[in-house]
């Protein structure tokens, strides 16, 4: 099974389970903000399908300026990973942006290992393998 073939409201749950993990490395200022509620609540209800495209693209925006916050390249990225999960509730190809930041922060995190980096990899085709088993 390709990407472009997986329901949207499945990617965007994969999406969401590959950047949350990281939201434990939004620098101390932003690991409580109301922002990530905001932004989870609102793709939960666009997976759902009461929220418009028009009112998620707006959270994400909102969303995104976790990044614009965020004083270390750790929590930037993760932002940035978490934005782009919001973000495939409106259009499919932030959700591979966001496996891509995750990857971005694995390596921050293990100074470029190639070996943590494939792990990370594995770990998201694992989700998606469980959400599509769940769907079949």
């Amino acid at each position: 099974v390709t990407l472009e073939k997986i329901p949207q409201k499945f990617l965007a749950q994969w999406a969401l389970g590959v950047a949350s993990v990281y939201l434990d490395h939004l620098d101390s200022h932003l690991k409580n903000d109301p922002r990530i509620k905001l932004g989870i609540n609102t793709l939960e209800k666009r997976i759902e399908d009461s929220v418009k495209e028009f009112d998620l693209r707006k959270v994400g925006f909102v969303v995104n300026e976790l990044a614009k916050e965020s004083k270390s390249d750790v929590s930037k990225y993760s932002a940035r990973s978490f934005a782009q999960a919001i973000g495939t509730g409106h259009m499919r190809g932030h959700a591979l942006v966001s496996s891509d930041y995750a990857i971005k922060v694995r390596n921050l995190l293990t100074e470029n290992s190639l070996d943590a980096s494939t792990e990370e990899r594995v770990r998201q085709l694992r989700i998606i393998d469980e959400l599509l088993n769940k769907c079949i």
